[in-house]
């Protein structure tokens, strides 16, 4: 019988994977968020139901794609450069907290480029553009602080391995 593990491996570790959003400026220089806990890029298809009346069972038919609401949490310090309320500074990438404040789909200050940089010695990256459209903080007691970030595509199809 064939083995069925593939040839590059039998699993990825996640340990070693990098979120980057870009600076806004021109060319794209990326910046690493800090702190990063957990990702999700939920692709996803619109569905139309297409069952004509001599079909006994339900038929759809894949019509839209959509990148879906992109998820991830981190462990919250507030001053730290890819997490805080500040714009852009030559190099240095606008935090979060400023991106979610400025995402204005009509003059797309808050649009920025992402890329999800998977460890696996090629460099292999999910690429796709975005506005932070959710910036959950969450605190308990005996906890540390969490935020959870949620990212919008404006529609652009992403680049994918």
């Amino acid at each position: 019988m064939p083995s069925s593990t593939s040839p590059l491996g039998t699993d990825l570790s996640i340990a070693g994977m990098l979120l980057q959003v870009d600076n806004g400026a021109s060319p794209d220089a990326f910046q690493t968020i800090a702190n990063v806990g957990s990702f999700k890029f939920p692709m996803t298809c619109k569905t139309v139901n297409v069952t004509n009346v001599g079909q006994l069972w339900e038929a759809m038919a894949p019509t839209l794609h959509s990148m879906g609401k992109i998820t991830f949490d981190l462990f919250y310090i507030p001053e730290e450069v890819t997490h805080r309320n500040s714009p852009t500074a030559g190099s240095v990438g606008a935090g979060l907290m400023w991106l979610f404040l400025n995402a204005n789909a009509a003059n797309k200050v808050g649009l920025r480029n992402w890329q999800c940089v998977f460890p696996d010695g090629n460099s292999s990256q999910f690429a796709f553009t975005a506005f932070v459209t959710s910036f959950a903080l969450d605190a308990k007691v005996g906890d540390v602080f969490k935020v959870a970030i949620e990212l919008t595509n404006d529609g652009t199809a992403p680049s994918l391995p």
